[in-house]
């Protein structure tokens, strides 16, 4: 797919997979790009399904995000999922809720911080324990995802922003441009530091990133 769209991948179309996603900010744009797109894809022998077809949408379900008006949020569905989700009673639960949850990290700022008293569970090592810690940490997961956080679409046409931050166990970044005066967030990264990492010294920790 990558090589049939070659040159245009980025502007106005962009490939999730085998799903196909074309953005403009017009209508005469759009049926510009759309118009190429089926060519390239004629042209190499391909076809695209009528059924899952969607045409002129202000607002698109794509692998597990709604994406629209230059913003990105986590779908609806896998909220419901989220705030449906029972305490976890054994580390397979657990393991089933940071996969829920960490397939949207980058929606939560500090997420590996947040996470790391479950993040612990998991480890055969550990004996299972849940205790206040990891009750809190479950419902601020919770939290962060159900209050919908709102991503901005990257504009590379703006300046980039980037703020790390480290913690004793952690490390994070934000990855944001302006608009309006206002610092919106792109994404969000963070991680466990492990092993020689957690004796480094602050700097060195954020630059490890």
């Amino acid at each position: 797919m990558n090589r049939v769209f070659s040159g245009q991948i980025g502007q106005g179309l962009q490939l999730f997979l085998d799903d196909i996603a074309i953005y403009t900010d017009d209508i005469d744009r759009h049926l510009q790009v759309l118009k190429e797109a089926l060519g390239r894809l004629i042209k190499a022998g391909l076809k695209a399904s009528p059924e899952k077809t969607r045409l002129f949408q202000q607002e698109i379900n794509l692998l597990g995000h709604r994406v629209g008006h230059g913003e990105v949020k986590a779908a609806l569905d896998k909220l419901a999922a989220v705030k449906d989700f029972p305490t976890p009673k054994n580390r397979r639960e657990v393991r089933r809720f940071l996969g829920l949850t960490g397939y949207y990290r980058r929606f939560i700022e500090k997420y590996a911080q947040k996470a790391q008293p479950l993040t612990k569970l998991t480890s055969e090592k550990q004996p299972f324990i849940w205790g206040s810690e990891q009750e809190e940490a479950f419902e601020v997961l919770k939290r962060s995802l159900l209050k919908e956080p709102v991503l901005r679409s990257p504009d590379f046409s703006r300046t980039w922003y980037i703020s790390t931050d480290a913690s004793k166990g952690a490390i994070g970044a934000i990855l944001a441009q302006r608009y309006d005066g206002h610092f919106c967030p792109v994404s969000y990264f963070s991680r466990q530091l492990r092993g020689a990492e957690l004796r480094y010294d602050v700097m060195r920790k954020k630059r490890s990133l």
